[in-house]
């Protein structure tokens, strides 16, 4: 009898175990009756697609995904072609999304992550639709000739990223342990305008990191942190280096002389 007690707790256990492993998803996607949908995971610098699902006749589909306990991942739900909606998973989530097939009006319930997730998204579309339309009349003023137009249109497309920056900044702070962090530090306005690509950002990068390492110090992606975050420092070692190197060789050609 006890050695079916003890047999009998050790399945319990090993169900509840696999069972908090696993996050899922129930979403309903507004227009997409009985159609396929992808789901994809970041594996750190490259998607894998981990799902494909054909919803029912109502756009509705459930996934579930097997999920470390060391780490949260990142989850996206696409159709046609078109990224819908952005998700933070952690082990034992149940989130609830609503979307259109346009990746508009998304809503997210029972996930704080991906709710932070969503809304750096959707801010930083905004902010890219007003830098775009800026930068647009901004060429036009160029190609017109009109110098003084196009000196406003520089100052003002300067503060829109310099607004959006501090409201990017603002937003970590007071988010400090957000995983969600992670993927705002890498955004950009446009291709090679990365919003903390300065030599002053390196403290950011390093306070995200120490948040998060200590509570997934075995993350894949807190490790890829710090990595870039040592050869970012690496660079700056070198260059401050250099500067001391011509500094020495320039004295050198003064006392020579």
């Amino acid at each position: 009898m006890k050695k079916l007690f003890v047999m009998g707790l050790a399945a319990l256990m090993a169900a509840s175990c696999s069972k908090s492993n696993t996050a899922v998803v129930d979403a309903h996607i507004e227009g997409a009756d009985n159609k396929m949908v992808m789901v994809a995971q970041l594996s750190v610098n490259q998607m894998k697609l981990v799902d494909t699902v054909r919803t029912d006749s109502k756009g509705t589909f459930k996934s579930e995904f097997a999920v470390s306990e060391e780490t949260p991942n990142f989850y996206y739900i696409a159709y046609n072609g078109r990224r819908l909606a952005s998700l933070v998973l952690k082990s034992g989530d149940k989130v609830k999304v609503t979307a259109d097939t346009l990746g508009k009006n998304v809503t997210i319930d029972g996930s704080e992550e991906s709710v932070l997730m969503q809304k750096y998204e959707t801010e930083l579309a905004n902010a890219i639709a007003s830098f775009e339309a800026t930068s647009s009349e901004l060429g036009k003023a160029m190609e017109a000739g009109d110098a003084e137009a196009a000196g406003k249109l520089n100052v003002q497309l300067s503060r829109l990223y310099v607004k959006y920056k501090q409201d990017i900044i603002k937003s970590i702070m007071q988010n400090p342990y957000a995983f969600a962090n992670i993927q705002a530090l890498y955004q950009s306005l446009m291709p090679g305008l990365p919003i903390f690509g300065g030599e002053n950002d390196h403290f950011l990068f390093q306070r995200v990191h120490d948040s998060l390492q200590t509570l997934y110090p075995n993350s894949v992606y807190v490790k890829s942190l710090q990595e870039q975050i040592k050869a970012a420092e690496d660079l700056k070692l070198l260059a401050n280096r250099k500067m001391i190197f011509l500094f020495i060789f320039l004295q050198e050609c003064v006392i020579i002389k």
